[in-house]
């Protein structure tokens, strides 16, 4: 506002972008725009439950929200090699822990890596209880927890064996039903069969 619009957006008119600066790197463009979606979800999620547990200041377990997975994100963006080579052993080992994983590959885990990110930002100490995730029995940072577990696992699809215990544990963060938390979700229902089943032998 003191600047200027127009002196603003000249200030700002030659940062480089994802797309020039993983140009040579498609797949991790796509890789860094899923997080971000990841992310941006979790955190509409996050405000929503926020909202609906009457929270103290629900802009910050949205903010947590929006950046717990913000090491992942430069991850992405400036070591695109390593995250690929992480993402495929993931796909190959598929019961593999991806804190063991981002330690074989990376040397640390991205929960190390995020703590260190917010100590070197000096982001405030709130925000970093948020993030940390550490003391699960604040119901603050349960709901940091439940919106960022339930978008990483949703965005597998709605059959990831991770999601009924994130849908119990959102219900029981909301004090709802688990079918009144898939409601307000907006989880698909199974699809009907068009035919009823054959009748088995000992119920004829």
């Amino acid at each position: 506002m003191m600047i200027g619009v127009t002196p603003f957006f000249a200030h700002f008119e030659t940062l480089p972008t994802i797309e020039d600066h993983l140009a040579r790197h498609p797949q991790a463009l796509l890789g860094v725009m899923k997080v971000i979606v990841r992310a941006r979800r979790s955190s509409k999620w996050a405000r929503e439950w926020a909202l609906l547990r009457h929270d103290i200041d629900v802009d910050e377990v949205t903010v947590a929200a929006l950046l717990h997975d913000c090491a992942e994100i430069l991850c992405w963006v400036f070591a695109p090699t390593l995250s690929l080579a992480l993402r495929d052993l993931l796909r190959s080992q598929p019961g593999l822990r991806s804190a063991v994983a981002q330690g074989a590959v990376f040397g640390v885990t991205a929960h190390d890596l995020q703590n260190g990110l917010a100590r070197a930002w000096r982001l405030p100490q709130l925000l970093t209880q948020l993030i940390d995730g550490k003391e699960r029995t604040n119901p603050r940072v349960r709901n940091v927890l439940c919106a960022t577990n339930l978008a990483r696992h949703s965005a597998n699809g709605w059959n990831d064996p991770a999601l009924p215990d994130d849908f119990a544990e959102i219900a029981d963060l909301l004090h709802l039903s688990v079918d009144a938390v898939k409601e307000r979700i907006g989880v698909p229902a199974p699809d009907v069969p068009t035919e009823l089943p054959e009748p088995s032998a000992q119920g004829s």
